[in-house]
């Protein structure tokens, strides 16, 4: 389990010629009634491991046994600072997650089927419930907003300067979903006029869900996970205007590959990560970001918001999580990573938290149940 290799025949071997043989005296009387004994193995230790000839093999011993002493130590720490109890499901329980029509597009298969997959493997059923209004969280264990396109800066305006607004508006136009400029360019006008109809109408439903999510106690319990698209919209509904485009304000080309993160201790995703490293390299699709300086200025205002991963010498967020209900924001695209742990560790996350959602919802119910059986 821990990996240990150790030889000790090659030791002994080693040092053979050095060691004399021990003399076992004899210690007592002659004759039957006799009694015929060693020394005392106290004494025998004493005798020989404090002898020159014996120093050399103490000194390997020594070596070895201290070196299993301290990675056993350190396993038993990893394992702790690891540890997750896996939430139990009762039978004939389904964990119904929520998400908008962008679930069901081309374009986000790969994460629907990543996320099936985790739930498979973790012996959950799972039922993906499409969503139409805020109304639809009373009716889910959790939900989650997967990648998509450029979100409209008047989603995201709201604590920014009118000169600013005028700005943001401005460059969403010059770089903003570019597929819809080539669109246009072929002459394919009512292929782009149908694509922005779909985008607009999924930026008004989803900033409304989110922002429904945010406001109202009632759903404090409920999980969310947030994948590119869904965390600059959980930012956006929280009041946190976005870049608009990472190289004409930061000067970051934009992110179509794998990029390393830096992750800070205790992040959400530290227990589903066997190997904990303060870094991990994820697949990146986007040129927009939450405004890091916008949430580190405004601390009052972003209170629950807890950056725990960054990129770029700390200016890009790759995590985002909410300290006042289990909301997750991962910038990165994991359901495309070639390691199965990276890919499934989100999910884990979201089917995990939705599952202890579920069961605390049972358990009330029954203690509900059973009190007014109580009373009649």
């Amino acid at each position: 389990m821990l990996g240990i290799k150790t030889n000790l025949d090659e030791v002994r071997e080693s040092h053979t010629e050095t060691i004399e043989p021990i003399n076992m005296e004899w210690v007592g009387g002659e004759g039957p009634d006799a009694k015929k004994r060693y020394e005392s193995f106290d004494n025998v230790l004493k005798k020989y491991l404090f002898s020159d000839q014996a120093m050399p093999l103490v000194a390997s011993l020594r070596s070895i046994f201290l070196s299993l002493f301290l990675q056993a130590v350190l396993a038993v720490a990893s394992a702790q600072a690891g540890a997750t109890e896996t939430c139990a499901l009762p039978q004939q329980e389904v964990l119904r997650l929520g998400c908008t029509a962008a679930c069901w597009s081309a374009e986000n298969q790969t994460l629907v089927e990543a996320l099936s997959a985790t739930a498979e493997a973790e012996g959950y059923a799972l039922e993906l419930v499409r969503m139409s209004s805020a109304a639809d969280l009373k009716k889910l264990d959790g939900f989650i907003s997967p990648g998509g396109h450029d979100i409209d800066p008047s989603f995201y305006n709201s604590q920014v300067s009118p000169k600013n607004k005028r700005k943001l508006a401005q460059l969403h136009r010059l770089t903003g979903n570019q597929d819809e400029a080539q669109l246009k360019k072929l002459g394919r006008l009512q292929e782009a006029k149908q694509l922005r109809k779909e985008r607009s109408e999924r930026d008004r439903l989803e900033h409304k869900i989110i922002k429904s999510y945010l406001e109202n106690s009632e759903h404090a319990e409920l999980p969310f996970l947030g994948v590119c698209y869904g965390m600059q919209m959980l930012g956006a509904a929280s009041g946190i205007p976005l870049y608009v485009d990472l190289q004409k304000q930061l000067g970051i080309p934009a992110r179509r590959e794998a990029d390393t993160i830096r992750l800070q201790p205790g992040h959400a995703l530290q227990s589903y990560l066997e190997l904990k490293a303060n870094s991990l390299n994820v697949p990146k699709n986007h040129h927009q970001a939450l405004d890091l300086n916008f949430i580190r200025r405004r601390k009052n205002f972003t209170r629950n918001i807890k950056v725990t991963a960054t990129s770029n010498q700390g200016k890009i967020p790759e995590i985002i999580e909410l300290k006042n209900r289990p909301a997750l924001g991962v910038q990165f695209h994991a359901e495309e990573s070639a390691f199965d742990e990276t890919k499934s560790a989100p999910f884990k996350w979201l089917l995990e938290k939705a599952c202890q959602k579920k069961v605390r919802s049972l358990q009330r119910s029954t203690s509900k149940t059973q009190a007014t059986q109580n009373s009649q």
